[in-house]
């Protein structure tokens, strides 16, 4: 029985040593095949755009304080490399839309009642390095809503 199982190690170490061998002798494909280069189809030199602000800027609509605005780009975007202003001054949060294209600008709490005027700086820059070409000021009309009496029927 010892012999057996003795014998039976023996066999596989010398399949193994057989199998590492032929792999290591093969010798790779040195023949010429035609080099493929690949060209990026986007041109880095493309300058960041905005193509979309929502909601549009209207100084005659009021949108609730709390409205969050979305600005599309024509590259990717990341939060950090966002450059803004806001007046008057506004805590706010910066985030991804629904694609990395698309930056979400949120008040902390409101925006302050009335016009608030926020300016895109031209630091900022798209994730492929390209910067905004100009600086872009969107202005937002906000209102709280009118309260109704209580007393009053309806």
């Amino acid at each position: 029985m010892f012999n057996r199982i003795y014998l039976l190690i023996i066999a596989l170490v010398i399949i193994l040593f057989l199998i590492i061998v032929v792999l290591g002798l093969k010798q790779p494909n040195t023949s010429s095949a035609p080099s493929l280069t690949l060209t990026p189809s986007i041109s880095l030199n493309r300058q960041l755009q905005i193509t979309k602000i929502n909601p549009p800027a209207n100084t005659d609509k009021q949108y609730f304080p709390v409205t969050q605005i979305t600005f599309t780009f024509n590259q990717e975007m990341g939060p950090s490399a966002f450059f803004y202003e806001v007046f008057p001054p506004t805590e706010t949060v910066v985030l991804y839309g629904k694609s990395k294209n698309e930056i979400i600008l949120s008040p902390e709490k409101a925006w302050t009642e009335g016009v608030t005027t926020i300016t895109i700086k031209t630091p900022t820059t798209s994730l492929q390095g390209n910067l905004l070409g100009r600086d872009t000021e969107y202005i937002l009309n906000t209102a709280y809503p009118q309260t109704i009496d209580p007393d009053i029927e309806l």
